[in-house]
């Protein structure tokens, strides 16, 4: 069985150094523990990781939160959000896509279970993907009680709109109820690009980009680049 590498962003304590005792008789490879989450997208220890295990740092200009958003949506890693004694709103994780959240302190049982978990459902979740991805050339969305039926590369770009999304056809729109997350999982990977936590967009129908706006062919509209997003945009659409 392959061995799992965690990476820990947690402030140094002997909270922390506990934790990484048990994480070993686990069974687990730690291969570091960072005091922060400042550059985290940068770091290599990234590319090693299989699994990342973080503290909210709500103190911090760049919070958790933020990490696990970038960790997520530009490394593709499942996150598991370690929570204190913080008075949280219950929706303030819809948007940074955590795999679950545990509350301090939390039983090895616990520990062991959503590990197990995260590892396990990244594993099926890329198994998945990799067989279905070429297949998904049509999504169904509810509206006005009925099932439509949108061929893929006839969405031009999706914005979020409240609790809603609106996704753009060349001479049609449907305001559906479901999250961004939600839409970037049922579009495929290679055509489609979060541009900004408002902004999904078809590669196929940029026509140039003036930061931070994106101007779209056969449509009036303009999504935006937000500077999270900036990097992984450019990398998908190989800019020299």
């Amino acid at each position: 069985m392959k061995t799992i590498n965690l990476l820990i962003i947690e402030d140094p304590s002997e909270v922390e150094v506990a934790l990484q005792q048990r994480l070993l008789e686990m069974g687990y490879n730690i291969l570091g523990v960072l005091a922060n989450p400042n550059k985290i997208i940068e770091n290599p220890l990234l590319a090693q990781t299989d699994l990342v295990l973080m503290d909210l740092f709500l103190d911090e200009k760049y919070t958790g939160l933020n990490a696990c958003r970038d960790i997520t949506n530009f490394k593709g890693l499942p996150v598991i959000m370690m929570v204190g004694n913080e008075n949280l709103k219950f929706n303030v994780f819809d948007e940074v896509n955590a795999h679950s959240i545990m509350a301090k302190p939390f039983s090895d049982v616990a520990l062991y279970y959503n590990l197990r978990s995260a590892v396990g459902f990244e594993a099926k979740k890329n198994e998945y993907s990799a067989v279905t991805e070429s297949y998904r050339e049509h999504i169904f969305v509810k509206m006005d009680y009925k099932l439509h039926k949108l061929k893929v590369d006839d969405i031009i770009y999706i914005e979020a709109s409240k609790d809603y999304v609106d996704i753009y056809l060349e001479k049609s729109k449907y305001r559906v109820n479901v999250t961004m997350h939600q839409m970037e999982q049922a579009l495929p990977s290679d055509r489609f690009v979060r541009t900004h936590r408002s902004f999904i967009v078809n590669i196929n129908y940029i026509n140039y980009i003036k930061f931070p706006e994106i101007q779209l062919l056969q449509t009036e509209g303009m999504a935006l680049i937000g500077g999270n997003y900036k990097k992984e945009v450019y990398q998908k659409i190989n800019v020299l």
